[in-house]
């Protein structure tokens, strides 16, 4: 519901206040996490340097799918974690050697998931050098999703999470010890659906004084290389958001409207498209931190609404469960708790309905719903898998994918 302010919504909200029954009590806290994601231990060791694509789908009979990680290794060996849809039950794991394509894979083990291995060579794709990929440290990670987000909150609204879609694909860079170096941020804006001015930010888990430096730059689709780019929102010295004192803060855009090619209202659900690219370049102060403590991709993802610098507070709207920005509870977290919104501050529940509905979500992959098209409509699966914890239709985003 885009022709509609917020304001206007909530009056009619109040004017049948008195009729109808007020269930203003916070959700149960023994919900999940609303997490479409899982961390999971993955192995996989080479007798030479090697390079691994993780997909959920066979890349061999679904040439479109997009991988969920990527991985290059300097030892041979990965040992570590991997961010996987809740309930899968296999992968697919594509792997390649640095000096020769063609060596076995000495051991590929996944918690929780079967993992079926092919050598990259059987699938005609011509292996990156690990090396050459690699830049610094023994080895990189990456990893892929897409965010959606409804922008009416305190109020669902039309509840079509189209109001703000961003592609992410985040590459994390490690010493040997395990801990990180350097990260390197990509965002991509692909659908908008707002009357509001909608700006996108995150957020690390770590302090700023954590972070060394911070370069962006954007890459405008069909150019040949990005540009150096400046946030629209005040920042410090380091490039971080200026104000934020507790967590490091990155703002990417401030108006989702003029980040996407085609009609501000995409009716059909399949008129817009990506205009721009922003890379951000993250440089630690000192590489002793490792991905628990400065969080998973995409980290702690937000919008902000209808925020102008000099603002002393702005609403923003979150994964569940993610703390909100300072920001936002300066002066007093007011929305919280109103209209469809039953956070529980002291709690720290964050960002759901009454009926365990989430207003933002990452997913690996995702059909965003059509203008005003609800997404417990356009994905039927959608209201059980929130009211059962997560624990019936893991999968319901799949309903419109074509593998």
């Amino acid at each position: 519901m885009k022709n509609f302010s917020i304001a206007v919504i909530a009056a009619l909200a109040l004017a049948f206040a008195g009729c109808v029954k007020n269930e203003s009590q916070a959700p149960k806290k023994d919900y999940f996490n609303f997490s479409t994601k899982q961390i999971s231990n993955l192995t996989v060791s080479y007798p030479a340097e090697a390079h691994f694509i993780v997909y959920l789908a066979d890349p061999a009979t679904n040439p479109d799918i997009k991988p969920i990680f990527k991985a290059n290794t300097i030892s041979g060996t990965y040992n570590g974690t991997i961010m996987l849809p809740a309930g899968v039950d296999k992968i697919y794991i594509l792997t390649a050697a640095d000096e020769e394509d063609n060596l076995p894979v000495a051991e590929v083990s996944v918690d929780g998931a079967k993992p079926i291995v092919v050598n990259m060579a059987d699938y005609g794709i011509e292996p990156r050098s690990a090396r050459s990929m690699r830049p610094d440290g023994p080895y990189e990670c990456e990893w892929m999703g897409f965010l959606a987000f409804e922008d009416l909150w305190p109020l669902k609204g039309d509840y079509d999470m189209n109001d703000v879609g961003v592609e992410y694909a985040c590459k994390v860079f490690f010493n040997a010890d395990n801990t990180i170096i350097r990260i390197e941020d990509k965002f991509t804006p692909i659908r908008k659906g707002c009357s509001h001015r909608d700006g996108f930010g995150y957020q690390y888990n770590v302090a700023p004084d954590a972070i060394a430096s911070v370069t962006m730059s954007r890459l405008a689709l069909g150019d040949p290389a990005p540009v150096p780019y400046v946030s629209p929102y005040a920042v410090d010295s380091k490039g971080l958001e200026a104000g934020q004192t507790d967590k490091a803060t990155f703002m990417i855009f401030d108006d989702v409207a003029s980040e996407v090619n085609g009609p501000t209202f995409d009716y059909v659900g399949n008129q817009q498209s990506a205009k721009y690219k922003y890379i951000v370049d993250v440089v630690f102060s000192n590489p002793s931190l490792t991905m628990n403590e400065v969080g998973y991709p995409p980290y702690n993802p937000f919008i902000s609404i209808d925020h102008r610098d000099g603002d002393s507070r702005r609403r923003e709207v979150h994964l569940p469960e993610y703390r909100p920005t300072m920001k936002a509870l300066a002066d007093g977290a007011d929305w919280f708790g109103k209209y469809d919104d039953r956070s529980d501050v002291n709690n720290n529940l964050w960002y759901v309905s009454e009926e365990q509905f989430p207003f933002a979500l990452d997913l690996w992959i995702f059909s965003y719903p059509a203008e005003r098209v609800r997404i417990d409509d356009y994905y039927p699966r959608f209201a059980n898998w929130a009211r059962t914890n997560g624990t019936q239709d893991w999968n319901w985003y799949y309903d419109h994918i074509v593998w």
